[in-house]
């Protein structure tokens, strides 16, 4: 038996298909994601799932795994351990976007993530364009250590997440 709901009718066959496959995709990546954690004796939670798919995405667009408004490179064990040195973080805001897709969410490191709060990346930078917090060299141009700033998110992120990131639009 096979039932389609409603707002997947106006779709065509093959769009259809692709909504399946795309749907057993991400079935995948998360038993794999389960697989590994009960490799590192964790237990498979939300949030620890989250941790380890968002990580690979960073591993799989960089290379290795760094932090996105840092640039610090992170360990397995910083993100994935009881400490809570890395958080998942939203982009923009969930007090601002109502967004709590995988797509609206990265991986921050701690420190910051607190301090930014409830801005964007955009924003925060505008208050805080300390080179050193940032990861970045310092420039006579603040904008020019937003432009570099933009270009490791567009090294680390999938484009689309990039450009939520980099965007400079005020959600208020």
């Amino acid at each position: 038996i096979h039932i389609e709901m409603g707002r997947e009718l106006r779709n065509n066959r093959t769009q259809r298909q692709q909504m399946g496959q795309s749907i057993r995709d991400n079935a995948q990546k998360n038993d794999d994601a389960r697989e590994r954690l009960a490799g590192f004796g964790l237990k498979p939670s939300r949030e620890n799932i989250q941790k380890y798919l968002l990580a690979k995405e960073i591993e799989s667009r960089a290379g290795r795994l760094v932090c996105p408004y840092t640039g610090r490179a992170l360990g397995m064990n910083d993100v994935l351990g009881g400490r809570n040195l890395i958080q998942i973080e939203h982009i923009i805001p969930y007090s601002i976007s109502l967004d709590d897709n995988f797509g609206n969410k990265t991986l921050c490191d701690a420190k910051f993530n607190q301090m930014k709060g409830e801005k964007t990346p955009y924003q925060f930078f505008c208050e805080n364009q300390d080179p050193h917090l940032w990861g970045i060299r310092k420039y006579h141009n603040p904008m020019d250590g937003w432009e570099e700033i933009s270009e490791r998110a567009f090294r680390v992120l999938p484009f689309p997440k990039a450009k939520r990131f980099t965007s400079k639009t005020d959600f208020e």
